[in-house]
């Protein structure tokens, strides 16, 4: 019934011997692939500065060894490509000549939390930006940069011209081979300035636009050809 992730090893081997429900949910594998602290092919952790775990340096497995760790917040790279942030606490057990027999691990979704989080850091560091510089196009760079990877995969910044004409400022992608595919796509394939959606219609009304999901279909009914498509 326990609304965290729960996680039993016993000591010194790190043999998993209990978890429950909530933790297959977490970790998004099975119980009988979850039979030993770090989880191999089934899920990658990393910390906080993106270093990814040893199977010695998992809190569960410090447990084992008899130390007690704190909150310890972990991204987990999971066997589906997915990634949440996790809140992992962890604790030795000891039997009464004070041996450590097992160790015990507590495990949080704190996905949410650390987005909102990030989100203030973000907005604040732009804030500080947007007013650093009298070089607006400058400006407007550094901000599209600096929401890659931390918001966003992809970011990019567009301002209308003196004559109305939309021109692109900056682009920013996570993955760097994309830059040149994200430029080419808007030579070739501008947006038509009356699109009811996307950047045309954010600068020609004024409002924002948002949306959650791209399925296949909305891309089909917005590409120009097969090869826009593709691209």
């Amino acid at each position: 019934q326990l609304p965290d992730g729960l996680m039993i090893a016993e000591a010194p081997s790190g043999r998993v011997v209990l978890r429950n429900d909530r933790l297959e949910a977490l970790l998004g594998v099975p119980g009988w692939a979850l039979d030993h602290i770090a989880g191999g092919e089934a899920y990658r952790g990393f910390d906080v500065d993106g270093h990814e775990l040893a199977p010695d340096e998992w809190p569960l497995a410090r447990a084992v060894r008899g130390e007690t760790v704190p909150r310890t917040e972990v991204e987990l790279l999971r066997a589906d490509g997915s990634r949440i942030w996790i809140e992992k606490r962890a604790t030795p057990v000891f039997d009464r000549e004070g041996r450590v027999i097992a160790g015990i691990a507590t495990i949080v979704d704190i996905s949410q939390a650390r987005h909102r989080r990030e989100n203030q850091r973000f907005l604040g560091r732009a804030t500080e930006l947007l007013g650093s510089s009298l070089d607006y196009e400058e400006t407007i760079r550094r901000v599209a940069e600096l929401a890659v990877p931390r918001v966003a995969d992809w970011c990019v910044a567009e301002v209308v011209d003196e004559a109305g004409v939309p021109r692109r400022l900056a682009v920013a992608h996570v993955d760097p081979a994309k830059l040149e595919l994200a430029r080419e796509l808007q030579e070739r394939y501008p947006p038509p300035a009356d699109s009811a959606r996307g950047s045309a219609a954010v600068l020609r009304t004024g409002k924002p636009d948002m949306m959650t999901d791209i399925p296949d279909e909305l891309l089909a009914g917005a590409a120009v050809d097969a090869e826009h498509l593709a691209m």
